[in-house]
């Protein structure tokens, strides 16, 4: 199973802060999908470099593979 990753590590990754990521979830912006478990956020990591990849204009197919091979 996928280890979940917090906001706090998902700004550090994507280098903004913990309140930016709440804001573009927020305010209905292309955001990281998340997951809302309780009072707590948690994003899959695979889901969050699927994000920047289509940012970045990578398709969708292109993507899948990058995926699987990541997975191996």
């Amino acid at each position: 199973m996928e280890r979940l990753m917090t906001r706090k590590e998902v700004a550090a990754y994507l280098g903004v802060q913990p309140g930016t990521l709440a804001r573009w979830k927020w305010a209905g912006a292309d955001s990281p999908p998340c997951i809302k478990m309780g009072r707590s956020v948690r994003y899959r990591q695979s889901e969050v470099d699927a994000w920047l990849w289509r940012r970045a204009g990578v398709s969708e197919s292109a993507i899948t593979i990058i995926q699987r091979t990541q997975s191996r």
